[in-house]
């Protein structure tokens, strides 16, 4: 009999192609490599994979990201899928999270490299896609100082005043609105080569443009998903959404909203926060690559292994959050102001937080205020709110739906 099945084989493999011997060779070699590794490494557990498609089958018909928590519940907080050949590793607890990524943050900043990226990124030249090293350092040293420089003055307040003007259609301007932060990155560009003349090599044109895109990209897109999911929330909770206009009233008044009136906004800000956490716009984040061989949560974390945060998850996690699923604003509210709650990552942390932070969260804020100060909103004729999410590898927001703006 293995005579029989023996001879069946060898006569296959003979008359096989060598397009199919390369692959068989390929598989074989995969097999190997994934064998070694299981014994060389204690990874974290998760689902079996195939060799080189990995768990691609298994999110086939649904998103990564609800998968991941599929997993998640069956794993634990540590888990090791495939995407592909790819070893990927998925961290959906707080303190691995900042064990990885504060407390060995050089070990887990770099970028795992996407062909598309790259091109896009015209070489890896942007804050997003460069490894960790000198030029990704300028950059965003040149980002923080633009991104303060916007914040210190009125220009953010002015830009997201002419946005809620816009938005709601009160003012038709004919002129672009001013691009403060384009300009000063370019100027922040120019004084630190002014100052460090090595900086050049590493911050040239294309990577002031890169990093220019860098910022708005992060700021414009998180703000835009975001506003989406908090006046969705508003147009089902008419209270939350008086109770915010009587603060924003008694607040700011006629005047445009602007940093001296955040600090009266306490009740505003801390809806806004809640939404953000009930649904983060990055569920998963961006993903990482180790730089070297580490050890998070007592797992081996090979180096070149892609990392990423299930930020939804973290930000739902009953050991942090009281009663996680319900809607509690006042959970970010005390005497003193608004509470910091360290599992609170939308942004993600460490040496790769996300550089327009501070800018898309002060835009939100000027907008939803600006906007709720003239008009009051509800659902359209019709419409039901629908908080499935609409999911793609990174982003999560919600489905498109209608609304009414009534002028106040």
């Amino acid at each position: 009999m293995i005579d029989k099945y023996g001879k069946l084989l060898w006569d296959y493999f003979r008359d096989a192609s060598t397009t199919t011997h390369c692959i068989l060779g390929a598989v074989s070699l995969y097999a190997l490599y994934r064998f070694v590794m299981k014994k060389k490494y204690k990874l974290p557990p998760g689902p079996r994979s195939l060799p080189l498609i990995g768990n691609l089958l298994a999110i086939r018909n649904e998103s990564m990201f609800e998968k991941v928590n599929q997993w998640q519940k069956k794993y634990g907080n540590i888990i090791t899928v495939y995407l592909g050949p790819m070893r990927t590793i998925v961290i959906s607890d707080i303190d691995f999270t900042l064990e990885a990524f504060v407390k060995n943050g050089l070990d887990f900043s770099d970028r795992p490299f996407f062909y598309s990226l790259h091109m896009f990124a015209e070489g890896s030249k942007s804050i997003l896609t460069s490894s960790l090293g000198d030029t990704f350092k300028y950059q965003r040293k040149v980002a923080s100082h633009a991104i303060r420089q916007c914040l210190s003055g009125q220009q953010l307040e002015v830009i997201s005043h002419e946005v809620m003007l816009y938005t709601a259609k009160v003012i038709k301007s004919q002129k672009d609105p001013p691009n403060c932060l384009a300009d000063t990155i370019i100027l922040a560009q120019q004084e630190l080569i002014m100052t460090d003349s090595s900086s050049l090599m590493h911050m040239t044109d294309v990577h002031a443009r890169q990093t220019v895109s860098d910022v708005f990209r992060a700021a414009v897109d998180t703000t835009h998903s975001t506003l989406d999911w908090i006046f969705l929330v508003l147009v089902t909770k008419p209270d939350v959404q008086a109770c915010m206009q009587k603060e924003i009233d008694e607040a700011v008044g006629e005047n445009i909203p602007g940093k001296d009136h955040r600090s009266k906004l306490v009740y505003t800000e801390a809806v806004i926060l809640e939404i953000m956490r009930l649904y983060p716009v990055a569920a998963l984040g961006v993903p990482h690559l180790t730089r070297n061989d580490s050890v998070i949560g007592g797992h081996d974390i090979p180096a070149k292994t892609t990392i990423m945060i299930n930020h939804y998850s973290i930000l739902r996690d009953p050991k942090h959050w009281d009663d996680p699923l319900a809607f509690k604003p006042e959970r970010f509210i005390s005497e003193d102001g608004l509470l910091r709650n360290r599992s609170f990552i939308p942004f993600s942390v460490g040496p790769r937080v996300c550089p327009g932070e501070s800018l898309a969260r002060c835009g939100i804020l000027y907008i939803v205020v600006g906007l709720l100060s003239k008009f009051s909103f509800s659902l359209a004729p019709g419409e039901k709110a629908d908080f499935t999410p609409d999911t793609s590898f990174f982003a999560y927001r919600p489905a498109d739906y209608y609304v009414v703006a009534k002028p106040r």
